[in-house]
């Protein structure tokens, strides 16, 4: 529960953060360098990492062992 709960809440804040950045200061008056930096604002290395361990942690553990 705790898992589906902090990846919900990353995705939500991931969707408010879009609307605000591209879609709340306007998309066509961004430039490719706004934009860029917006996207490493949304999907910081922190947040990834964080993902990742999550992923990680329940997928990692499983070997391709023979049964």
């Amino acid at each position: 529960t705790v898992t589906y709960l902090f990846v919900l809440e990353l995705f939500l804040v991931n969707i408010g953060l879009c609307y605000f950045l591209l879609f709340k200061q306007g998309l066509g008056t961004l430039t490719v360098d706004q934009f860029i930096t917006a996207t490493n604002t949304i999907f910081s290395d922190d947040e990834m990492a964080m993902l990742g361990g999550i992923l990680g942690y329940w997928f990692g553990s499983r070997g391709w062992s023979k049964k």
